[in-house]
């Protein structure tokens, strides 16, 4: 396997994309054009998570695929605010490199699929919907369609800031790590801890959704206490609504940030989830059946 580390900002040398490719053998077929995944972790945008990163991309490489770990653009702290149109540059110039490379490193350009999780799962969603966004082609420095990919794979998305403002609002009691927690994350994001109805609309992937939404899987937990599951639940009908093709998948229980729910993302037993493993499995037999059955 070929292991290389790419930096994507000059100023900002956080921002990486590390790219696990499946070297040539003459134990195996030469030359196989293979599927890949760009993956973007989680972490609220004021991190990138490890658990939804290498431990991701191992499981791609399993199934034949080559795998791109995207680091982007965060808030840190309150180092950084208003990340969000930064990410997104850092996810299109991602897709960029992928496919600009694609004969060197044997991708076929027409399986590239993203794959997030939480926050990561927020930039995705978005870059489904808005891979055609003049502002977004114009900082990646393009006037076609190069952002598009053909899939997008969302664990645990955040679709929908409304939803979360709304449900934290609901709450009898708010717990002390959340109320900590999201203002932070909001910041890091839009600018503001608690934002505005307009705000809520700008910063939702569920605003964007149209008939060329890329199709999408999703999966989440009914259990979630971070991420509502009626995130997802609003997402796939928004989905439904402009005809894209999609396929959800609400488990009973399981917490947030449960990555690929085994062994490899283990902090204690508390960490695996076997009832949510088949997330993974699902998600491929519905890109191999559905998204590449043509």
């Amino acid at each position: 396997m070929i292991v290389e580390r790419f930096h994507l900002r000059e100023d900002n040398p956080a921002v990486t994309v590390t790219a696990y490719i499946l070297d040539e053998s003459s134990e195996f077929r030469n030359g196989l054009q293979r599927p890949t995944v760009i993956i973007c972790p989680g972490g609220g945008y004021l991190f990138c998570s490890d658990r939804e990163a290498e431990p991701v991309a191992m499981t791609f490489l399993r199934k034949g695929f080559n795998a791109f770990v995207l680091r982007y653009t965060v808030g840190e702290d309150g180092k950084r605010t208003k990340v969000y149109r930064d990410a997104l540059k850092d996810l299109g110039d991602t897709i960029l490199l992928v496919k600009n490379n694609a004969k060197k490193w044997n991708i076929d350009v027409n399986k590239l699929i993203l794959t997030g999780f939480s926050a990561g799962g927020h930039l995705c969603a978005s870059m489904s919907s808005l891979w055609k966004d003049e502002e977004l082609k114009a900082a990646c420095n393009i006037s076609g369609d190069e952002l598009r990919t053909s899939a997008a794979i969302l664990g645990y998305p955040l679709t929908s800031m409304e939803v979360m403002v709304d449900k934290i609002a609901k709450m009898d009691n708010v717990p002390d790590w959340m109320s900590n927690f999201i203002p932070k994350a909001n910041i890091a994001l839009m600018g503001t801890p608690l934002p505005n109805k307009e705000e809520q609309y700008t910063y939702s992937p569920i605003s964007f959704v149209n008939s060329e939404t890329v199709p999408t899987y999703i999966w989440h937990t009914s259990t979630d206490g971070l991420v509502f599951a009626e995130q997802a639940l609003r997402y796939a009908l928004s989905l439904d609504q402009c005809s894209v093709p999609y396929e959800l998948h609400v488990f009973g229980k399981g917490e947030h940030g449960l990555s690929v729910s085994d062994e490899t993302i283990m902090r204690d037993k508390s960490d695996i989830c076997e009832y949510c493993q088949p997330w993974i499995d699902m998600a491929f037999h519905w890109l191999n059946e559905v998204v590449w059955k043509d």
